[in-house]
């Protein structure tokens, strides 16, 4: 039962070993290792998506409902200094102060188109609103000069007459057209504070499902792996504790393995069948039962003198 030189196991104890049986064990536990690292990158990559989406999400939130809303408000506060100015401009008879008030009027002017470029650009809903906006500002300016003009005659009742019909009028014109960009903004605003909210539910959702895959999947590698090695262990332990209580001819599991495991159990069982041998009795001549002698020489005193005819 001795291993022959071919290395060759022995048949006692030969129990076929599964996948992870054929594989060392050092290999297995670095097996291991890499399953729970890829967990940890799939984990990482995850988290990396779906902080990018909230990411996105985010600087659209900036960058288009947030950036109109704010030059929307600031578009409404130069629209107000302006009518503020015309209406202090239609009651003043210093004409370096009038001539001021213009210069003031055409700044503010100016930082309503600039403001209007950043709405054009980021502008999320129906461009007519804003050229509606725009063209509503754009009537605005023959009203101003007319009460510019009227100023510096010295009309002031027709001045400020038209600033307070015709030209407030405008104004409020003004202010429902770029309202009505505010509150679409405002709208967008809040669509994309519900999705990065559904996003942010999404994302964590995600991860606590992938942590929890994670650490199942990692506990059932574990467990397999462990169990790969601590059930033939096992095995041996207790062929070696049977062989030290005298059991000559106990079962040495795992003998098939490729694995360390299988190299220690077939090294146990040639030494089990070298013990087997040494136990088993062996006949040599010197053991053997005398056979009676039948010849003429042989035999005994009393058989000779009957074959020679002597007397006793």
């Amino acid at each position: 039962m001795a291993e022959d030189a071919s290395g060759a196991a022995p048949k006692s104890g030969n129990r076929g070993a599964g996948p992870l049986g054929r594989w060392p064990i050092g290999r297995r536990l670095a097996a291991g290792f890499v399953v729970l690292m890829l967990l940890m990158a799939g984990l990482g990559i995850v988290a990396q998506i779906q902080m990018a989406r909230l990411a996105d999400q985010t600087v659209n939130l900036y960058r288009h409902p947030f950036a109109v809303s704010n030059a929307v408000l600031q578009v409404r506060a130069d629209i107000l200094a302006i009518h503020r100015t015309m209406k202090d401009l239609a009651v003043s008879n210093d004409l370096v102060r009038l001539e001021a008030a213009a210069g003031i009027v055409a700044g503010y002017e100016q930082a309503i188109f600039n403001h209007f470029e950043i709405i054009n650009d980021r502008f999320l809903g129906d461009r007519a609103m804003v050229q509606a906006a725009e063209q509503a500002i754009a009537d605005w300016r023959p009203i101003r000069d007319q009460v510019i003009t009227l100023t510096t005659e010295g009309a002031h009742q027709e001045a400020a007459a038209i600033t307070r019909g015709i030209g407030a009028e405008q104004v409020a014109r003004i202010d429902d057209a770029v309202g009505a960009l505010h509150a679409f903004a405002r709208g967008k605003a809040a669509e994309f504070m519900g999705t990065s909210e559904a996003i942010r539910t999404r994302a964590v959702t995600t991860m606590w499902g992938w942590l929890a895959g994670s650490i199942a999947l990692g506990f059932v590698v574990a467990i397999v792996i462990s169990r790969s090695i601590t059930v033939p262990m096992a095995g041996m332990t207790g062929a070696v504790s049977r062989l030290a209580q005298g059991d000559d001819r106990a079962t040495v599991p795992g003998t098939a393995r490729s694995d360390e495991i299988g190299r220690m159990a077939r090294a146990l069982a040639i030494l089990r069948d070298r013990l087997l041998a040494r136990d088993e009795p062996t006949t040599t001549p010197a053991d053997a039962e005398p056979v009676p002698t039948t010849g003429a020489a042989g035999g005994s005193p009393e058989t000779r003198d009957r074959l020679t005819g002597a007397p006793h």
